[in-house]
């Protein structure tokens, strides 16, 4: 019976201790799920930054309905071609990313796809310019000045960030120091 009483006690401290392992590792990928999740909404707020100058400009404007609406048609339409274009350069690192990883890429094949990125970059630029006229037709001579002087007020506060971080780094990246 007393072997028998060990048997159960020794599995007991098996499954106990197997069982803090597990609850460690849970907590260990919950606590990293969780700085990831964070990390990446923090990142994310980065890259919609765009959006907080365009917010502040239409407060500014204080637009008619009419206005909203037909800024909002040409804004849909121009989002829908932004995705189409995000397809299309999703296509072109694909393409490169495969000639890198060849062990001894073409210089030619990758200045060719180099050049296609370049020529579709300044057709997609291009394509911009009706939207933007579009939207210039909608707003007042008054509203268009505001805009003016709003982005102007953005544009210096950017160059001295960046003469700021220039001065702290230099010209080399921070991960490369």
């Amino acid at each position: 019976m007393s072997s028998q009483n060990e048997t159960t006690q020794t599995s007991a401290a098996l499954v106990s201790q197997r069982w803090f392992n597990w609850r460690s590792f849970l907590l260990g990928a919950v606590a990293m799920f969780t700085l990831v999740g964070v990390t990446a909404g923090v990142f994310a707020n980065r890259m919609r930054n765009g959006h907080w100058i365009a917010k502040k400009i239409a407060k500014e404007l204080d637009l008619s309905t009419d206005q909203k609406a037909r800024l909002q048609i040409i804004w849909r339409e121009a989002h829908a071609d932004k995705t189409k274009h995000k397809a299309q350069v999703k296509q072109f690192r694909t393409k490169v990313k495969a000639i890198l990883s060849q062990d001894s890429p073409s210089k030619a094949e990758l200045d060719g796809i180099v050049s296609d990125i370049f020529d579709y970059a300044k057709r997609q630029t291009l394509s911009k310019t009706a939207y933007l006229l579009r939207a210039h037709d909608v707003l007042t001579p008054a509203q268009r000045q505001k805009i003016r002087n709003t982005l102007e007020k953005f544009r210096k506060k950017m160059e001295k960030r960046h003469e700021r971080r220039l001065k702290k780094h230099g010209n080399v990246p921070p991960f490369l120091k």
